[in-house]
């Protein structure tokens, strides 16, 4: 026999026998006869999760323990005064455990334990029970594979019984949605009942904003010290702004423009024909100042998405939250004659466990809203974007304009171009947007 041919089926059958080998491990579910009859054996399977039936999950590791509790059709944190869970995490880990009954044996030994990191030291111990308190499943988690070379559907989580030898490779990513801590699993939206999506469309039904905050530096450098509360006698600003129907888009015939218009006069036509246009009641002396719609916008749109940092209680008459004096308080009302309300107190104090370092970087504060029951604590950044004076309602400067407003010619803004030369007449340079 031709010695090229002999050397071929040598390798087909090394290549054959590697690939049965390896076969559960890199593919899982799914594998050759040989895992198929693993699986048949009583002990080495998993039992199948039914995740309508799970009431609570507790996840522990070297760094701590964390509690979900099921309470109707939504998850808490029964360790955080029962604040809401970011369901997405929730559906992410019960996603990767719809797999478990097709879970198939690598190792039986404890010695592999160390190796796939379902030993004591680094497994992570996951717990689902019903609403009987009855445990569903247990298991040691360790760490994820996903082979080079292949998608992430195939990637897989070994995982084993406690108190068994046998190492399991379950389809899925049930090792990235395992946390224990409890900041990972909380809701951080404050107003958490308003649909992301929706959000946009509630902005432009806001009609009025009622923006009163202490007259302090809110939103200091880094290294600067930060008031830590506010006194009845520290100066205030207070800001009323309202949404008016705009008269000067009422009553124009339209007019047919020739030739490309200037961008200071498209802006000022853009402006004139929108229905509506915001007004600033007060202070009175700025009544008359043009606002930027977009600025106000984005002060309604800060709050619906103002993020939490913590929930630390539920009482916001506690003198020590300083609510009762809020260094910023800020109302919208709407047009279906709801509101929501923003109030923001003193510095949080929070420290480590050794009681002297901060627990953050950066500072925080207590706050409270409408819609969440809880005292929650926010950063120092959020009230530094929504302390705005009058004079940040302004629309921003185009660059080269003059006291008017009209933008020097020949100057161009960024996605434009400046053409040198000037046209036959003795025109001013022009710009035109760059052409990708």
């Amino acid at each position: 026999m031709n010695r090229l041919v002999i050397l071929g089926i040598v390798s087909i059958v090394l290549v054959g026998c590697v690939v049965f080998a390896y076969w559960d491990q890199w593919f899982g579910e799914g594998g050759p006869s040989r895992g198929e009859q693993e699986v048949s054996r009583p002990k080495d399977s998993l039992p199948a999760v039914d995740a309508n039936r799970v009431h609570e999950i507790e996840i522990s590791d070297s760094s701590g323990t964390v509690k979900l509790r099921r309470v109707g059709e939504r998850w808490v944190l029964p360790e955080v005064f029962d604040a809401p869970v970011m369901e997405i995490r929730v559906k992410q880990l019960m996603d990767a455990l719809q797999k478990t009954a097709k879970a198939r044996p690598v190792a039986r030994k404890a010695s592999s334990h160390k190796t796939f990191e379902v030993d004591d030291e680094k497994g992570k111990r996951l717990k689902l029970l019903d609403d009987k308190g009855e445990i569903m499943l247990d298991l040691v988690v360790g760490k994820q594979d996903q082979p080079r070379g292949v998608g992430a559907g195939a990637a897989g989580t070994y995982v084993r019984k406690p108190g068994e030898d046998v190492v399991f490779r379950l389809r899925g990513r049930l090792a990235m949605a395992l946390r224990s801590q409890k900041s990972w699993w909380l809701e951080r939206r404050i107003m958490s009942d308003i649909d992301p999506k929706d959000v946009n469309d509630v902005v432009k039904k806001a009609e009025k904003i009622t923006l009163e905050f202490a007259d302090i530096d809110l939103n200091p450098k880094p290294g600067e010290e930060v008031p830590a509360v506010f006194t009845a006698n520290a100066p205030r600003v207070r800001i009323v702004l309202e949404r008016r129907k705009n008269e000067a888009s009422e009553g124009e015939d339209e007019k047919v423009e020739v030739g490309p218009t200037p961008p200071s006069v498209a802006a000022a036509k853009e402006k004139d024909e929108a229905p509506f246009k915001w007004v600033m009641v007060e202070p009175a002396d700025h009544a008359s100042m043009d606002l930027y719609s977009p600025v106000v916008e984005n002060i309604v749109r800060s709050v619906l998405y103002a993020r939490l940092e913590d929930v630390v209680g539920k009482d916001a008459a506690d003198p020590a939250y300083g609510l009762d004096e809020p260094v910023l308080d800020v109302t919208i009302h709407f047009e279906d004659g709801t509101s929501r309300n923003l109030k923001v107190g003193s510095v949080c104090e929070e420290k480590a466990e050794d009681d002297e370092t901060p627990r953050r970087a950066y500072t925080v504060r207590y706050a409270t809203a409408s819609g969440n029951p809880y005292v929650v604590t926010v950063s120092q950044y959020t009230v530094g974007q929504l302390a705005r004076k009058p004079d940040g309602f302004k629309k921003p400067e185009l660059p080269g304009a003059t006291p008017g407003g009209a933008r020097k010619p020949g100057i161009a803004l960024p996605g434009e171009r400046k053409d040198e030369k000037k046209g036959a007449s003795g025109e001013q340079p022009s710009t035109r947007p760059v052409k990708k």
